[in-house]
């Protein structure tokens, strides 16, 4: 479904949420408003594929997992590898949920789990193999950031791998307009209007938060990361591996 929620709002300033009228157009949104996010998907499974080829099984947790794109991502190479993916998708929106339980994965493939829960709370991870933070903790109080990654790292396996994809910001002001330029320009190229695009960037203030890439970059050290590498950048948009050694 065409994303044109923003046509006529239906968010006021800063009010934006992850309920049933963003999952139902959701996609389309992410297609449209995220630059590369195809790619982006098809650089992390070619990564975990990479990595975890020779296993016979990968524990993933994918926080914030919204519609399940990296679980279909991961699922169309499936003739492409081996291992036996235990997935578990992390979520507060239930209507993401849903649409996430929808996907069909082959019994011989893997197992999928939905855990609805609010990541500005504690979490618990059980072991695993590999982490996705897809476009997520922009979207989380800046102090619940580093606790979550710190529980991702201690309960990451020797060698897992942690993904972020954020949007990030400039501390300099000036190429951070022109950043953003570029970025209404490719929103623009893309089917939105400009009243749209004002329309959601004003439903999205202090609702999503982002840090610049060395202050990614910090939180993942003092999480204890001490391999991180960005594999990502287009303008105000980074992907990042993070493995623990």
């Amino acid at each position: 479904m065409r994303d044109t929620l923003f046509v006529d709002p239906i968010f006021s300033d800063g009010q934006f949420c992850f309920n049933q009228d963003v999952a139902n157009v959701f996609d389309d949104m992410l297609c449209r408003s995220i630059p590369c996010y195809q790619s982006l998907l098809f650089m992390m499974v070619n990564m975990v594929m990479d990595r975890y080829r020779s296993q016979s099984s990968v524990k993933v947790y994918d926080m914030g997992c919204s519609t399940g794109n990296f679980l279909k991502a991961l699922l169309e190479r499936s003739k492409e590898f081996s291992f036996f993916v235990d997935y578990c998708g992390i979520d507060y929106s239930v209507e993401m949920l849903e649409k996430c339980q929808g996907i069909s994965v082959p019994k011989d493939k893997g197992v999928v789990t939905m855990t609805h829960c609010d990541l500005n709370q504690p979490f618990q991870f059980k072991d695993m193999d590999v982490c996705l933070f897809n476009l997520v903790l922009q979207f989380l109080k800046p102090e619940s950031r580093y606790p979550l990654l710190k529980s991702c790292y201690e309960s990451l396996s020797s060698g897992g791998f942690c993904f972020i994809v954020e949007k990030v910001y400039c501390n300099d002001s000036d190429t951070q307009s022109l950043f953003t330029r570029q970025y209404h320009d490719l929103k623009l190229k893309n089917g939105y209007s400009k009243e749209e695009i004002k329309n959601k960037d004003s439903s999205l203030r202090h609702v999503l938060v982002p840090f610049t890439l060395d202050e990614n970059e910090s939180l993942l050290a003092k999480a204890g990361f001490k391999i991180i590498q960005p594999f990502f950048q287009w303008f105000n948009f980074v992907g990042i591996l993070a493995v623990k050694d």
